[in-house]
């Protein structure tokens, strides 16, 4: 298994290291033995072929807090 570290680009670009040198780049094979997601390992194999790298958009997760304008607005709303 790959770091707890290892995040993002490195930890796919780890398991798809892993899925070449083992298993002749088959993701399905990763995702058998490893428990790995085969949407993450796939990734990482095509972002190894073309070496392009995926932007990870980490800041849609989560619940994001109000702005001061929907604060406001919302104030309004109950006036």
């Amino acid at each position: 298994m790959p770091p707890k570290k290892l995040t993002g680009y490195r930890k796919r670009d780890f398991m798809a290291k892993v899925a070449e040198d083992y298993f002749a780049g088959s993701a399905r094979k990763a995702e058998t033995v490893f428990g790995w997601s085969r949407k993450s390992v796939q990734l990482g194999l095509h972002e190894r072929r073309t070496e392009l790298r995926c932007v990870d958009n980490y800041g849609a997760r989560g619940r994001h807090k109000l702005r001061n304008n929907r604060k406001v607005q919302f104030d309004t709303f109950l006036n």
